[in-house]
């Protein structure tokens, strides 16, 4: 089954590449709006939290070799769970405290697994539910999601870089094409999920993804009444 599943993903890759570029314009505004709006409500905990670890990080943490094991143990998680929803076995995981990581899965994989650490939030995801059963103060729970933020927004900056291999597995023109609205459809999703909860995140989902269809339809009619008629 996992074959089948990389040979469709195989296929999708480009048209897939090409709808989230088309979605790049209207996710920027609607990600904009949504940090406007978290601006002028009671969210000022989960900014402070964010800018305090991504200084922290910057004067102390950036060339700490723990902080790159987390970071790796995160990347390479990533890679394990989109190998097991492309219905993949995990056969080994490794993370190093100093030489990266590396997992090893059956089958020959496809481009989402590959790629998935580069724009998917895990810690974002993985940390939110916990915190919502632990219930702490509103104004601790904020905050910490917030430095869980800084702490994934570091991870995954420092990751980006053409010395990647996976990026050059995927293909600069992929990386560059894609990377950028998977990103905004990603932390603009856990935007949402922040300001308004689950309601928030599936209308924010609804409603770019049903207006980014109609726009891109309207441009199909567009180009297609653009092609010379015999």
């Amino acid at each position: 089954m996992a074959r089948w599943i990389d040979a469709v993903m195989s296929w999708l890759k480009w048209p897939v590449a090409a709808w989230v570029l088309l979605s790049v314009p209207q996710l920027a505004l609607a990600d904009l709006d949504l940090i406007r709006r978290s601006l002028r409500t009671a969210l000022a905990p989960f900014w402070l939290g964010m800018a305090g670890y991504l200084v922290v990080w910057w004067l102390l943490l950036r060339r700490q070799i723990w902080g790159q094991f987390l970071a790796t143990l995160l990347h390479e998680l990533t890679h394990g769970l989109f190998a097991l929803l492309t219905l993949h076995r995990v056969v080994s995981l490794k993370a190093t405290w100093s030489s990266g990581g590396e997992i090893q899965y059956t089958g020959s994989g496809n481009w989402l697994i590959t790629i998935a650490p580069y724009f998917f939030p895990l810690a974002m995801l993985t940390a939110v539910p916990i915190l919502v059963v632990l219930q702490p103060d509103e104004t601790i729970r904020l905050a910490l999601i917030g430095v869980v933020f800084g702490f994934e927004s570091a991870a995954m900056w420092r990751q980006v870089h053409w010395g990647q291999p996976d990026l050059q597995k995927v293909g600069a023109v992929f990386t560059v094409v894609f990377l950028p609205g998977a990103l905004l459809w990603t932390y603009g999703m856990v935007l949402a999920l922040i300001l308004g909860g689950d309601s928030g995140m599936v209308s924010f989902v609804s409603d770019n993804w049903s207006s980014h269809w109609r726009q891109v339809w309207s441009l199909g009619e567009e180009l297609l009444r653009a092609v010379p008629r015999p």
